[in-house]
């Protein structure tokens, strides 16, 4: 069995993730902690991977296409709604959201794909929410950062400008910062945040 095989099991993809999942949303939680939000939708969502780092008091619910990582997030996490679905067709009857996240999903999508992901959510976006993106970039040079960006299962990790070209036509820039992922000192993914609202 391959290794992108077996990250398709649930405790071993949150196994691989438990070394960067604080890193990785740490731009996340500090661009929120000022401006909390009561309803969000976490796109993507694999086997819950965010959800012990978001408030307790607010409303969650999380969408993902593979249903063995959406049953074992039901039964992990009770107090979330974990929904098996089509990022590019979310369920109408789940209503507007203050904030939808999207980590780490659209690097395993094209750019028509991608683009359908980012306008579904819009759809879905509350008249005062925004719209927060994590995503690995490929890096210019050689480097273990860039290395792993190769190896990931993901087969669309964008270059910077790439990313900023994808997004800025669909969504305003309110903020925008890179940083990357570390174990041991050792760079190992090159990521953004970028948060915006609907142009």
């Amino acid at each position: 069995m391959s290794f992108f095989k077996i990250l398709q099991i649930p405790a071993v993809y949150l196994l691989w993730q438990k070394a960067f999942r604080k890193q990785k949303l740490q731009p996340f939680l500090e661009a929120t902690s000022s401006a909390p939000f009561d309803r969000i939708l976490d796109i993507g969502c694999g086997p819950g991977v965010n959800f012990l780092s978001l408030p307790s008091s607010c409303t969650y619910i999380g969408v993902d296409i593979s249903a063995e990582y959406i049953k074992h997030a039901s039964l992990r996490y009770s107090s979330g709604q974990f929904l098996v679905g089509d990022a590019t067709q979310l369920p109408l009857n789940i209503g507007k959201f203050d904030c939808i996240l999207i980590n780490s999903l659209c690097h395993h999508l094209d750019d028509q794909a991608c683009c359908a992901v980012v306008s579904e959510a819009i759809q879905h976006l509350s008249s005062d929410g925004h719209i927060h993106i994590l995503e690995p970039i490929l890096p210019n040079s050689f480097s273990v950062a860039g290395l792993l960006a190769v190896m990931d299962r993901g087969r669309f990790i964008r270059k910077e400008d790439e990313w900023r070209r994808l997004l800025e036509p669909l969504l305003t820039t309110e903020h925008y910062s890179t940083n990357f992922l570390k174990v041991l000192r050792i760079k190992c993914y090159h990521m953004f945040y970028f948060r915006g609202r609907p142009r």
